[in-house]
């Protein structure tokens, strides 16, 4: 089975990571994959997993189309965990990440006849 996953370097993410390492090869979609996927890795190895088996695409909850190549092999879940946290985070940029990247990400699973588990917990 393959799963992409959004927000895999968030503490949940990292945890969920690991835990799906065990069974599953999975894409993660990071903004900077070159500087981020080595220490996501090292994350979830130090969590009991097996970060080898994490691949990243670049991509961004705040890019139309969250900014993935078109050719993506179409995943048989996603995992959307990505969301901007901050404390007085203004509306406009809450509505790009948290309203308009989610809306994002469950098109893709619709394209693509994905299943999509989506765990949410961000401000507006």
């Amino acid at each position: 089975m393959t799963l992409l996953i959004t927000g895999a370097t968030g503490f949940i993410g990292r945890h969920v990571c690991a835990q799906l390492t065990h069974d599953h090869d999975i894409l993660v979609v990071l903004r900077q994959p070159d500087s981020q996927l080595p220490a996501l890795r090292q994350q979830v190895n130090a969590l009991g997993g097996q970060g080898e088996r994490l691949q990243a695409v670049q991509g961004d909850l705040d890019l139309p189309g969250l900014g993935l190549p078109e050719d993506l092999a179409a995943p048989e879940a996603i995992i959307h965990l990505g969301a901007r946290f901050a404390w007085q985070l203004d509306r406009a940029t809450a509505q790009r990440t948290n309203v308009a990247g989610s809306l994002a990400v469950a098109e893709l699973a619709r394209r693509h006849g994905s299943r999509l588990v989506f765990i949410s917990g961000f401000m507006l």
